[in-house]
């Protein structure tokens, strides 16, 4: 995830896209948002469970590590919600507190980005280890 989360600025300058120009408030967001997923949901959570509880033989077992990667991800997740409502606010036009097209993007000013890929990503990977139901 770091290795591809580090490539997308430079897709972003060559194809202009999944990532807002340098120097504006929406690159700013977005390079909030894209390190707390990389560090907080991906590496300090979802990685240490990969090593930990998937890769033992490789790593060592280490149950207590992965309880308190799992309470690490429940916090950021937390955060992260927040920040989901208050997007969502953001991307409603006619002020009634709903999204009336149900496209939430964590940057709503800039629309779908790189940081909504990496968090679905972290998303799909805490359900697919049983972190996070699907609803």
């Amino acid at each position: 995830e770091l290795q591809a989360a580090a490539t997308m600025p430079p897709t972003k300058n060559k194809y202009n896209v999944l990532v807002p120009p340098p120097a504006t408030p929406q690159r700013a967001k977005y390079d909030s948002l894209a390190f707390f997923i990389m560090t907080e949901l991906d590496a300090q959570s979802l990685w240490i469970h990969r090593k930990h509880d998937d890769l033992k033989g490789i790593f060592g077992d280490a149950p207590t590590a992965v309880r308190e990667a799992k309470r690490q991800f429940d916090n950021a997740m937390g955060v992260m919600l927040t920040e989901l409502k208050d997007c969502s606010k953001d991307c409603d036009d006619d002020g009634d507190d709903d999204n009336d097209d149900d496209s939430y993007h964590l940057i709503p000013s800039f629309g779908f980005s790189a940081a909504d890929i990496l968090f679905v990503h972290c998303c799909n990977w805490a359900q697919q280890i049983g972190w996070l139901e699907k609803k």
